[in-house]
């Protein structure tokens, strides 16, 4: 009899190692299918090749609406700091300070160069990491940020000077204090900010185009029948734009922080199920 209650014991101790093992195993095949899935959606091509050696499936939001990517290899994100699209970015930046000063002064014509070259550059910076190979982590950061950084002195230049309303001002503040928002949240959970959407991309363009066309009118009035007009079609639809592209972070942020803080005792819970059968 003793001998009995010792074996049963034993395979009791055997039975619950077993799913304490099988638990553990779950969880962890549990997060690496969410990183998996979430691995994709932070590769961004347009902004370099991802580090991940194998095609990952994973959903992804296009224009609002869920669908299935696949992301491949096509070599690896540099760790430099000096390469050609970073030093024109970092150019780029130095002329945010110089535009201001000029737009404050009322030097309108010096300020429009200043702010044509600066869009050009984002231009380039682009084109030149992709065919020069020259993707970087901190290009990935820094080109975005600085775009911002210039729409937001551009539109305080300009609500400054009356040429444009306050309003206008805050509409495309308040989606960069929203993302800000979205970050902080994603980096309660282990993740980085997300990746420029194709939506952001053509409203940052509509909005880079936008407000030289704006500044073009006021430094030669000749040309302000023609340039307002469409510097006003412009401005209005990259924000509008500025704005679904917002939208779309929120649903991506709202589906990476489900994915993380999914519940795992939905598989425990299978796990005991198939014990309780298996008695």
């Amino acid at each position: 009899m003793i001998d009995q209650i010792r074996s049963t014991q034993e395979c009791s101790c055997v039975r619950a190692d077993s799913i304490q093992v099988a638990r553990h195993a779950a969880a962890a095949i549990h997060r690496q299918t969410i990183r998996a899935s979430t691995a994709a959606l932070y590769s961004d091509p347009h902004c370099g090749p991802t580090r991940s050696r194998t095609a990952v499936p994973a959903p992804a939001v296009r224009f609002g609406r869920l669908e299935s990517v696949t992301v491949t290899d096509a070599g690896t994100v540099s760790s430099r700091v000096l390469t050609v699209p970073n030093i024109l970015s970092f150019f780029r930046l130095a002329l945010v300070p110089v535009f201001i000063v000029l737009i404050v002064v009322d030097q309108d014509a010096l300020a429009l160069i200043a702010l044509v070259v600066a869009s050009a550059t984002d231009f380039f910076d682009g084109f030149l990491a992709r065919r020069l190979n020259q993707v970087s982590r901190l290009g990935q950061l820094l080109d975005p940020a600085v775009d911002r950084l210039y729409i937001f002195a551009t539109l305080i230049g300009l609500a400054w000077r009356e040429l444009i309303p306050w309003w206008l001002v805050a509409v495309v503040v308040s989606r960069d204090v929203m993302l800000a928002v979205l970050g902080i949240i994603l980096a309660n959970f282990g993740y980085g900010p997300l990746p420029v959407h194709r939506l952001g991309k053509v409203a940052t363009f509509c909005l880079l185009f936008a407000l030289p066309l704006l500044l073009l009118g006021e430094a030669f009035p000749v040309l302000n029948a023609v340039s307002a007009p469409l510097g006003w079609a412009l401005a209005l639809w990259g924000a509008f734009l500025y704005w679904w592209a917002g939208i779309v972070y929120i649903i991506e942020t709202a589906r990476v922080v489900r994915a993380s803080a999914a519940p795992q005792a939905r598989q425990s819970d299978t796990l005991e199920a198939k014990e309780v059968d298996g008695d």
